[in-house]
């Protein structure tokens, strides 16, 4: 249940995306348990926080992930001369 101050975890999906529908008498629910994977979900909710949004990690310093990599490659590179 959603009370107030109770934490929440939720995920929101990408409709637009999935492009089906419930059929044979297929309730909507099991139509989204077997018809919709991860690509699908655009927002995960937890403990309350929201960890992705719209598509992105809320949790991610991606510049700081960017150069990481970066650096972690060009040490790669070097030892492999």
């Amino acid at each position: 249940s959603l009370e107030l101050g109770k934490q929440a975890d939720l995920i929101t999906l990408d409709l637009e995306e999935i492009g089906w529908a419930p059929l044979g008498g297929q309730d909507v629910y099991t139509a989204l348990v077997y018809g919709v994977s991860g690509m699908h979900v655009r927002d995960t909710m937890v403990a309350g926080r929201w960890v992705f949004r719209n598509g992105r990690y809320q949790t991610i310093n991606y510049p700081q992930a960017r150069a990481d990599l970066e650096a972690a490659y060009a040490t790669l590179s070097q030892q492999r001369k």
